[in-house]
């Protein structure tokens, strides 16, 4: 039995045009796959968040260690925008803007809208400790003398 016959069949069944595609698609299959490896974003991991108790104030910034932090992803500090500043793929830092009620919050980092990372009790808010000033002590001395008073009298 001769490989292609007259009509240009292989093996006499298959249409040779029919295996050249297969063949191709077969091929392309791997092909894709690695190319979806290769060029797919890794899902950020956060690992720790230093300090992890803040207290209520101005200046609210904790640092992030992490894997595959990305620049163009977002943090909220339960439900609250915040601004983060990757440094480098393991670290990054995020400030936090107005963080009124004083708890434990969650910190979550987002992709464009999708939720890809979050660390739950990464936060914890204390109130700030109101301390009362001590009121100054003020001593006096009286020097005198009781004039006409008598002993029975006083």
């Amino acid at each position: 039995m001769p490989l292609f016959d007259d009509r240009g069949h292989l093996f006499g069944r298959i249409n040779l045009i029919d295996a050249a595609v297969a063949i191709v698609v077969l091929l392309f299959i791997p092909l894709g796959y690695g190319a979806y490896q290769l060029f797919r974003t890794p899902v950020p991991e956060i690992l720790a968040v230093e300090p992890g108790t803040l207290v209520q104030g101005n200046d609210l910034t904790v640092t992030v260690e992490g894997k595959n932090l990305q620049p163009f992803l977002r943090a909220t500090v339960d439900n609250q925008e915040a601004v983060l500043v990757v440094e480098d793929p393991t670290q990054a830092k995020v400030t936090l803007s107005e963080l009124t009620r004083p708890g434990v919050h969650d910190l979550v980092l987002y992709d464009v809208s999708r939720e890809v990372a979050r660390y739950p009790a990464a936060v914890v808010l204390a109130a700030p400790v109101r301390t009362i000033p001590e009121s100054p002590t003020l001593e006096i001395r009286v020097l005198g003398a009781f004039t006409g008073l008598e002993l029975e009298s006083a």
